[in-house]
């Protein structure tokens, strides 16, 4: 390479540098199928915290510790097996969509017995949505379920103060 741009070189952890550049250059989209000096912007140099620690091409592969364990694998609050079955996950976005015209249709209630009932169940399918996914979002699951709880308890409350509770004399009538 006589134009002194350098060689490219892909290391395990799909960082890309050039062998003659002092800079270290990670991808920012795509990082597979990756052309060298396509799509690259500056990363932290190897002697800066937190820089990610470079191997050298066909190093002998680690057991990933909890440190260095893959960003990208999924951590589903489920076991695996599950989550990744085909039909769940084709079912999921459905379940999705249900939970969110449900939420939509609770709002739409005037009534305060159906609104609780229908946000209680819209939010239990929103978090079933949740945790069904493999990469799931913990906030929005925890919030889900923070307002199931919250609409059963009223839902309940209100279905209680609506039950009237007659005397004999008031049964004869």
């Amino acid at each position: 390479s006589g134009s002194g741009q350098g060689e490219a070189v892909l290391t395990h952890t799909m960082y890309v540098h050039f062998r003659r550049s002092p800079r270290i250059f990670r991808p920012a989209s795509r990082p597979y199928g990756l052309v060298a000096g396509q799509n690259l912007i500056p990363a932290l140099p190897p002697f800066c915290v937190g820089a990610p620690a470079q191997k050298p091409v066909g190093a002998p592969a680690q057991k990933p510790t909890t440190k260095d364990a893959d960003p990208a694998a999924p951590t589903p609050v489920l076991p695996l097996h599950i989550v990744s079955n085909p039909v769940v996950q084709k079912v999921l976005p459905m379940v999705g969509n249900i939970s969110y015209l449900t939420l939509a249709a609770g709002f739409l209630c005037s009534d305060m017995l159906q609104l609780r009932c229908l946000l209680a169940f819209g939010y239990s399918s929103l978090s079933l949505y949740h945790a069904f996914q493999l990469r799931p979002l913990r906030i929005p699951l925890a919030g889900s379920l923070f307002f199931v709880g919250v609409n059963s308890l009223f839902g309940v409350k209100v279905y209680l103060d609506r039950r009237v509770q007659l005397n004999e004399e008031e049964r004869d009538i």
